[in-house]
């Protein structure tokens, strides 16, 4: 508590006033006298500085500018070396301090004024005059400066260190004082010394110094009275604690809480404070005074006798319990024998107090003169005992007695060490305390057991049972489970860790454990387990904070460790590492963005754990769980469309996250979606995206763009390109080799965002002269390839190898380098658990590879059947197995397996290996019953695998990427282990890769039946497209494709080149080769109204409702309908009407029509004829004409009519008419008359040479009558 501060008196004021005005008179005199920008009293930045002054007069010259400043000086415990004690047990609120201190270095200040006013903050110390004109601003204030107890020292230019005073002291001039108590640099505080007032300090001396910090940084002044306090010190200058775990600074958990390591260190800052781990030596530089003997005296070099003093460099501290309160003798206290020491100061606490925590301190040990009598403790003045060697002199100066025999008594006196900081990585860590035993148990009030040779065994706190001596590490439940020793924060419910359920409940279950078998879990992951009996580690581990990572690789993924782990091929954070030695990117592996734990979270046993592990891969690695986990088929099938589009379905319920769109993308790892067209570009390996283009060249590009190269100018170093998507040209540009060419489009989505999205970037690398003419090169990148797959089976189709084959495996055996495998012919379980066969008597049932089983004979009453397993027609066995239901039946044999290897004279030697009793088959007889008409067994979990054993030896494998069986390495499988299949158990198996390394020019090896995929698949094989069989046939293809018809689809899908992107582009309608522009030699219906029709599958598409197997009609087509000949029988001469109508195909126009009369002649040659309405522009168009029959014979004549369409003549329609001669009655005419026809059926009475003349009589008169009224006759 600092001291009052006095009134300023009438006559104090009077003199500043008189002074200031002096001194503003000269300041100006100063400053008008040069014109120089550093005139004295400035420095050249215009700041203040005291160059002016030409005389010291002491604190007189400070205070006529800083007399409240010297009043503050003056009362604080820097001048009075007293105050009120606050913080020492027993003196509370007394008067105390350094002027009443006893001490083991000089004895006390009594009679040592000349020595200890050296660094008294004034020169009144020996006159017992403390006010402020006897303070000394230089000796905080002024660089190169010492005093002594009643001035400056006399070897000191006074005058320079005043002008050059500083406002805030530096380290240099608070180390004067305190590195050099006890008469030199680090006699006293053990922490400071003189080495740490340099302009630069190095790390291992002091992390807080090397940063330039100063020691008012922590030791903060309010008006000159300072914060802080030592161990031994017994008053407070102010009311500030200083400390570490101050807000300001470190704060009370000061560690880095994203490790366990951090967690515990934090843990234990309430019971040790930062100086108990941070300063582990002291006196680096300087050695240190351990202990001073005044009783032990001699004549030293300097003429003087000095005491005996023992020194150390870099001592280790010692710990001690510290409440921040004191117990510290004054030289008037009784000196109190403790074990015979007289302990001056020492810190309050223990372990039982709360507010007690742990300290850094040293101890300094004397021996010195005391009354033994009245147990006082004697001051001395040391200059006489150095100068005579008297020390009853030396006492009676100092006490004014005789003690003519001195008696002297060891003391020890407590001091804190707050400084010297060590770098961190040098800091006490746990084993340091818990293994070497660096902290002093016993000392700190622990019960202990230590052995017969005296190493500590165990360290209790009383009462307790937990072994601080030790941190083995070998129990680990004891400490870390639920209601365990351990801090919430530190506790693992390991009754959930041990339910079936969680994912490492089986972990290193081989290893052995003395004490709790859960401990072998722990081992596992945080210590040195290796599933033996040496997995019980012999210590805490090492790697207790630094434990095996699933999503760094130590297992699960990239290495498989020694616990045969199943292993995470696809879907995790690193597999572009995985069978990548050289880490080469990208690689066809599908790597996440989040680890392990962004999904594993999403499913964890239910725990009592209220205060869950820091990260979430702790909290997947303890509590994680196979239950309602997406990827495990017992609750929910792989779904890719779960994550990767989950905000396209409209409402997922309560599923497993229970939320709906894109929240459970978030949710499972933030998984792309393939959908999102705001998106970043691809890096593209190899040349995919780069192109050498002639000018017409086409480039297909991701997402359906057409880039194409219209012309190349040579001497103009430009191309003129084209960008067209879905038939839209969407920009044309010329484009030069400096500038890339970038397509960027304005998109809305759906959520109404809006946001501008580069889709192509290209760049013209370069043009030349080809031998076909000029030439372009480019090469760029897109954007990834925006989905419109919404199915799980298309996501396989292109991401997972071997989706077709559905082939399954188990691997049967290992030895040596040496893996045998095996084809899965049967397997129940793969499908779950209700798959089962039902078979009625005599029924055979094919299993595959040769293989049948029969049930013989089935008894329901027995309640069993009779069982025969074959292969290629013989029984495997020479008994027919029977079976009661319930049991099991199989099949075990002895089976070889040979491999071929090569020895050093590469001779080939071959290595057979027999397994014997090999089961291959096994089968459940579920139940026996009857039908109405047969007897029937029921199997379940039938498992067949084949007995032609394959080997392979993985010295014959490349590099070390191991032998890969349908993506499968197969190093990584267990024996016993099944693998392989159709669709995915999970999204971490083999066979799924990111579908770069898809050959997408192979259309049919996806997309036809045979394929066996749960896509879109079209008869394209078998069927050849029908008409579209030569369609594009001329392609030519640098990738092997499974059928020539890739080309066909090429041709429709595509551009009709070799695609090396999936097609994107909206497939061709009919009309895009038949009428809007003639592709690919297709028909040419840009003229028919047929060509305009919509839907052309429903007539031409063999697959209809599909559009892929093409049939093409050849329908007799026009057709010829209504064809009337009259008369049908005709007199020589007489004209036949006809009249026909020509009906086209559908849609079509009939676009000619002829006829023959006798015989068919060539199509075109016929006489032709004109339609009713005289133009040809209707399907359907009427005709109707005359035949002269003048000229031909009578009798029956064939007349044959057809039409044209499209140029192509239809077929000929028949009709037939009869000629006849006529019949002549009356002969007097002398020439013929022509003859009437008469119609079938009707007879006239007259001869038809009358009727004739009849008529033509009656129109002449007729005539003639009209002819006559004209003329008025």
């Amino acid at each position: 508590m600092k001291n009052t501060k006095t009134t300023p008196h009438i006559d104090y004021i009077r003199r500043v006033s008189e002074a200031t005005v002096i001194l503003l008179f000269c300041l100006f005199a100063a400053s008008t006298a040069s014109a120089s920008p550093a005139s004295e009293g400035m420095h050249a930045s215009g700041t203040f500085t005291h160059s002016f002054i030409s005389e010291y007069n002491g604190a007189e010259t400070c205070l006529t500018c800083h007399r409240q400043a010297g009043n503050d000086v003056a009362t604080s415990i820097h001048n009075t070396w007293m105050g009120t004690a606050t913080n020492v047990v027993g003196k509370e609120g007394t008067e105390t301090g350094k002027l009443m201190s006893v001490n083991n270095f000089y004895g006390a200040i009594t009679s040592n004024e000349a020595l200890c006013g050296k660094c008294h903050a004034g020169f009144g110390l020996p006159d017992d005059d403390l006010s402020v004109e006897k303070i000394d601003c230089l000796i905080c204030h002024a660089p190169n400066y010492n005093k002594t107890a009643t001035g400056p020292e006399p070897s000191i230019d006074v005058l320079a260190a005043v002008r050059g005073m500083v406002k805030s002291p530096t380290r240099e001039m608070c180390l004067r004082c305190h590195a050099t108590a006890g008469g030199g640099d680090n006699n006293k505080r053990g922490d400071l010394e003189l080495a740490m007032g340099a302009s630069s300090v190095s790390r291992d001396l002091d992390v807080h110094l090397s940063t330039e910090m100063k020691c008012q940084d922590c030791h903060t002044f309010e008006d000159h009275h300072v914060s802080g306090r030592g161990m031994d010190l017994r008053v407070d200058d102010t009311t500030t604690v200083v400390s570490c775990d101050d807000v300001k600074c470190h704060g009370s958990e000061p560690h880095q809480e994203n490790s366990t390591k951090g967690w515990v260190y934090n843990l234990h800052t309430n019971r040790l404070y930062c100086t108990a781990c941070h300063i582990t030596s002291y006196g680096k530089e300087q050695s240190v005074e351990m202990s001073r003997d005044w009783s032990n005296r001699s004549l030293g070099e300097n003429g003087k006798y000095n005491e005996y003093i023992v020194r150390e460099d870099d001592p280790a501290p010692i710990h001690v319990w510290w409440n921040r309160k004191s117990e510290i003798m004054d030289l008037t206290d009784p000196a109190v024998l403790d074990d015979g020491v007289v302990v001056m100061a020492k810190p309050v606490g223990e372990l039982n107090d709360p507010a007690s925590r742990i300290y850094a301190a040293r101890l300094h040990l004397g021996r010195q003169p005391w009354n033994n009598t009245s147990t006082y403790m004697l001051p001395f003045k040391v200059m006489t005992v150095r100068t005579t060697d008297d020390m009853i002199q030396a006492i009676l100066e100092a006490t004014g007695e005789i003690y003519d025999n001195v008696s002297y008594v060891n003391t020890v006196r407590y001091m804190g060490l707050f400084h010297g900081v060590s770098p961190k990585e040098d800091a006490l860590t746990c084993s340091d305390c818990h293994d070497d035993h660096k902290l002093n148990f016993e000392a700190l009030g622990y019960d202990v057991e230590k052995d017969a040779s005296g190493n500590l065994i165990s360290a209790t706190k009383p009462g307790g049972t937990v072994n601080l001596a030790t941190i083995s590490g070998t129990d680990c439940v004891s400490c870390h489970s639920i209601g365990g020793i351990l801090p919430e924060k530190l506790q693992i419910d390991v009754q959930a860790m041990n339910m079936s359920d969680a994912i490492h409940y089986d972990l290193n279950r081989g290893a052995e454990d003395e004490l709790d078998p859960n401990n072998v879990r722990c081992w596992a992951c945080h210590g040195d387990g290796d599933g033996s009996e040496a997995a019980q580690p012999a210590g805490h581990p090492e790697n207790y904070d630094n434990p095996k990572n699933c999503s760094g690789g130590d297992c699960h993924s990239i290495n498989q460790s020694i616990f045969n782990e199943p292993m995470v091929y696809e879907h995790f954070m690193y597999a572009d590492k995985l069978d990548n030695s050289g880490n080469v990117l990208p690689t066809a592996n599908i790597s996440t963005v989040g680890s392990c734990d962004r999904c594993h979270i999403n499913s964890v046993m239910e725990t009592r754990d209220t205060t869950i592990p820091s990260s979430d891969i702790s909290l997947v690695s303890h509590y994680g769980s196979t239950y309602e986990l997406m990827a495990y088929p017992d609750f929910t099938m792989t779904d890719c469309v779960y994550c990767h589009e989950g905000h396209y379905k409209e409402d997922w319920g309560e599923g497993i996250s229970g939320d709906w769109g894109d929240y459970i993308s978030e949710e499972w790892g933030d998984a792309i979606d393939p959908m999102d067209q705001e998106t970043d570009m691809i890096e593209d390996e190899g040349d995919e995206y780069s192109k050498t283009m002639f000018a017409g060249d086409l480039w297909e590009l991701r997402n359906g763009y057409i880039f194409k190269v219209t012309s190349v100018d040579l001497e103009g170093d430009n191309a003129h390109v084209q960008l067209s998507r879905g038939g839209e040209l969407l920009e044309e540009e010329i484009v030069h080799t400096d500038y890339p060419y970038e397509y960027e489009r304005e998109i809305t989505d759906e959520d109404g965002k809006t946001f501008n999205q580069t889709d192509v970037h290209l760049n013209m690398t370069g043009i030349m002269r080809s031998e076909g003419g000029m030439v372009a090169i480019f090469e760029g990148q897109t954007i990834k390839r925006i989905h419109k797959e919404t199915e799980n089976s298309a996501c396989y189709a292109c991401h997972m190898e071997g989706y077709t084959r559905n082939n399954r495996y188990t691997l049967v055996d290992r030895r040596s380098d040496l893996t045998y495998y095996t084809k899965m012919l049967v397997d129940f379980d793969y499908y779950g658990d209700n798959v089962s066969k039902t078979l009625a008597t005599g029924e055979e049932w094919d299993l595959g590879d040769g293989f049948t089983l029969t049930a013989k004979q089935i008894d329901i009453d027995g309640d069993l059947a009779r069982i025969e397993l074959a292969r290629d027609g013989v029984a495997v066995e020479n008994d027919i197995d029977v079976v009661r239901t319930g049991e099991m039946f199989y099949y075990e044999d002895d089976f070889h397996a040979t491999s071929v290897y090569y020895d050093d004279e590469f001779h080939a030697i071959n290595d057979s290996h027999t397994f014997h009793d090999l089961r291959i088959f096994s089968a459940n007889l579920s139940s026996v019953f009857r039908s109405e008409d047969n007897n029937l067994m029921v199997l379940r979990d039938v498992r067949l695998i084949s007995p032609d054993i394959s080997v392979v030896d993985i010295e014959d494998m490349e590099e070390d990427t191991g032998f890969r069986l349908d993506g499968y390495n197969i190093s990584w499988i267990r024996v016993g282990e099944d693998f392989g299949g159709r669709e995915p158990f999970t999204l971490h198996e083999a066979p799924l890769h990111n579908g770069r390394a898809t050959n997408f020019a192979d259309c049919v090896n996806c997309h036809d039946l045979g394929s066996g995929m749960d896509i879109k698949r079209v008869d394209a094989i078998t069927s050849q497209l029908g008409a579209h069989v030569r369609l594009n046939c001329n392609a030519s293809s640098e990738t092997a494709l499974s059928d020539p018809i890739d080309k066909a689809c090429w041709a429709c899908h595509g551009i009709g080149i070799e695609p090396d992107v999936h097609p994107d582009k909206k497939p061709k309608e009919c009309v895009d080769c038949h009428v809007n522009g003639i592709l690919y030699g297709a028909t040419d219906l840009s003229d028919e109204a047929h060509g305009q029709a919509e839907g052309c599958n429903r007539c031409h598409a063999a697959d209809y409702p599909g559009t892929h197997v093409i049939t093409v009609f050849k329908p007799n087509k026009p057709n010829i309908v209504g064809l009337n000949v009259i008369p049908e029988v005709a007199m020589s001469g007489q004209l036949v009407n006809v009249s026909a109508t020509a009906v086209a195909g559908w849609n079509m126009l009939v676009e000619a029509m002829e006829y023959f009369i006798g015989e068919e002649g060539p199509s075109g040659t016929g006489t032709a004829v004109v339609p009713v309405d005289g133009a040809f522009d209707e399907q359907t168009e009427e005709f109707e004409f005359t035949i002269n029959t003048t000229g031909l014979e009578p009798g029956d004549r064939a007349m044959y009519v057809h039409a044209m369409e499209r140029g192509k003549w239809g077929p000929m329609n028949r009709a037939v008419f009869a000629i006849e001669l006529p019949e002549i009655e009356f002969m007097e005419l002398e020439s013929p008359k022509p003859a009437m026809a008469v119609k079938p059926g009707r007879h006239l009475d007259l001869p038809m040479i009358n009727a004739v003349t009849v008529i033509i009589i009656g129109i002449g008169a007729w005539f003639l009558l009209t002819l006559r009224r004209k003329r008025g006759l």
